[in-house]
């Protein structure tokens, strides 16, 4: 794992969750084609609320997002203390070796405030535990991200 100041095709975020007896610490958002033109459609209709003082956010399915704990042994830290997000670099199979939560989890879902950030979150199945990433500042990722063509975002 390699973290990266140039775009790439994923991202890599503190997480967290709100079990008494699970973990997570970190999410990949893998930036699929058209990821970045989709979530900035999306943040238009958040924009287009934001004098609505009565708004406070939008929640769409979203699958992009995968919760996973660290393994100190194998991996360590992730993350500098502090970053909460960066570009990541991910060697073949990597993302593979990484230990998921116990739960199972289901209901993907992206939050996107006014702001111009969102949040990725996840369910547990049976658990109703919450598992959720930092707020990620998504205009400004589209923004350095630009044309996905040139990045070869089409896995």
């Amino acid at each position: 794992m390699k973290l990266s100041e140039q775009p790439t095709n994923q991202i890599i975020v503190r997480a967290d969750c709100n079990s008494e007896w699970d973990n997570c610490d970190f999410a990949v958002i893998t930036l699929r084609e058209g990821w970045a033109e989709e979530i900035g459609k999306r943040l238009e209709i958040a924009r287009a609320l934001h004098e609505n003082p009565n708004f406070f956010s939008t929640r769409y399915f979203d699958s992009s997002a995968s919760f996973y704990r660290i393994n100190y042994e194998e991996t360590g830290d992730v993350l500098p203390g502090n970053k909460d997000w960066s570009f990541v670099e991910l060697d073949d199979g990597e993302e593979d070796r990484f230990l998921e939560p116990e739960s199972a989890l289901e209901l993907y879902t992206l939050t996107l405030y006014k702001d111009g950030c969102g949040r990725y979150k996840a369910s547990g199945s049976h658990t109703g535990e919450n598992f959720y990433t930092e707020k990620l500042p998504l205009s400004e990722i589209i923004e350095s991200v630009g044309n996905t063509t040139t990045l070869g975002l089409n896995t």
